[in-house]
């Protein structure tokens, strides 16, 4: 990625190699400021409670979610370079993937009577924030532990591949195209 601003950074001694990777912004995200929003909202329900009669869920998956994430990041300077682009790849793609179901189920809750809809939501989002269980549990086990599951290759596809939903080349193609660059 380059623009005149990252020009003038880069000429002023800013390193901008990683400038513009959407693993990375997207990872900051979730693990920065909408990690506080969630730490915060769990202490609130924890102390004041929630309102509602699945304010449990909510509350656990809170925690769950919290716990899940600071591990990530306790995690993350341990790893050498590889693994951490991994790791943001992961949560990247797992998030994204999650965010879709997340959103359209509360637009189909609108038009469902008032308690299903609210299991609705409340189940769609326990299953986004145990997302970052999953994410955790792709992240200690690595590249190569992801490899060794059943179907660990067809996984590591999905994570590292950019998803170039137009192009018409092979994965072989775009192999050795990467090889002899």
């Amino acid at each position: 990625m380059s623009s005149p601003s990252l020009r003038h950074a880069a000429q002023r001694g800013v390193d901008i190699e990683e400038a513009g990777h959407a693993e990375t912004a997207i990872a900051v995200v979730f693990l920065g400021p909408l990690l506080v929003l969630c730490i915060l909202n769990t202490t609130a329900g924890l102390l004041f409670g929630n309102p509602g009669h699945l304010s449990w869920m909510s509350t656990l998956a809170g925690v769950i979610s919290s716990v899940a994430r600071l591990s990530f990041l306790l995690l993350l300077p341990f790893r050498a370079a590889d693994g951490r682009s991994f790791m943001l790849k992961v949560i990247t793609k797992l998030v994204a993937t999650m965010s879709l179901p997340a959103v359209m189920s509360i637009g189909v809750s609108a038009h469902l009577d008032d308690h299903v809809a609210l299991w609705t939501v409340h189940l769609t989002f326990l299953s986004f924030h145990l997302t970052f269980v999953v994410a955790l549990f792709f992240a200690l086990i690595g590249i190569n532990g992801t490899l060794a599951l059943p179907g660990g290759k067809c996984m590591l596809h999905f994570f590292l591949a950019r998803q170039d939903l137009f192009s018409k080349r092979s994965s072989t193609t775009a192999a050795s195209e990467s090889e002899t660059e």
